[in-house]
């Protein structure tokens, strides 16, 4: 068996690798990005161990993470990389952890995530969604200690919304979500992130994610 360990989403982010109960290549994710105890999730640490190993994930026996449901998460990769898929998980598993969490989705596009059962509300385009956030606005300007219920918001396609009647209002409720200790996940393609637009900067610094 080969199990991929992974130490993620706090300080001194790493990852190693095993093959049959022995240490095969392990890596701290601060020697690649030169910031010392480093926090998120190791994705160049996990490339590091598996080009060391002579390995693909798709060798890999993947092993079950957990993550800090604070702040903001990004989740990019290409067409077809399965971030709907990674969105789908990461929002179910805070819904396992909070069930009397107030869960809202958010999409610039139809989605097939529109319609689960676990969103508080789910929207599509930027005038429904300029609606809702209007509402979040004074749950996220409250601590997630002092709010009534936890507080986590999805976003699908968020690049998607720059320049939009959204973006303004949208980048307030990121900042507010980041400081007040509120769970924000905002999905994009992997090209549409390098963009400089404040809205897109404003979680890209969260410096949190994950890269398929």
């Amino acid at each position: 068996m080969i199990i991929l360990g992974l130490n993620a989403w706090h300080g001194d982010a790493s990852a190693c690798l095993m093959r049959e109960g022995r240490l095969v290549a392990a890596a701290e994710e601060e020697r690649f990005r030169r910031i010392k105890h480093w926090a998120g999730f190791p994705s160049q640490a996990i490339a590091w161990c598996l080009a060391e190993a002579g390995l693909t994930l798709a060798d890999i026996d993947l092993q079950p993470i957990g993550f800090d449901p604070t702040g903001a998460i990004l989740v990019a990769g290409p067409a077809a990389s399965g971030r709907t898929t990674a969105v789908r998980w990461l929002a179910e598993s805070f819904h396992r952890w909070a069930g009397d969490s107030y869960l809202v989705h958010l999409s610039s596009r139809r989605s097939p995530l529109s319609h689960l059962d676990l969103w508080t509300s789910s929207t599509t385009g930027p005038e429904a969604a300029k609606e809702v956030i209007d509402k979040l606005r004074p749950y996220a300007e409250l601590s997630a200690e002092e709010s009534p219920s936890r507080l986590a918001i999805v976003i699908e396609g968020y690049p998607e919304f720059v320049s939009s009647m959204v973006e303004g209002p949208l980048s307030e409720l990121v900042k507010l979500c980041r400081r007040n200790g509120h769970l924000l996940i905002a999905e994009g393609e992997s090209t549409a992130w390098a963009s400089p637009w404040p809205l897109v900067m404003e979680v890209r610094n969260a410096r949190t994610g994950l890269l398929l």
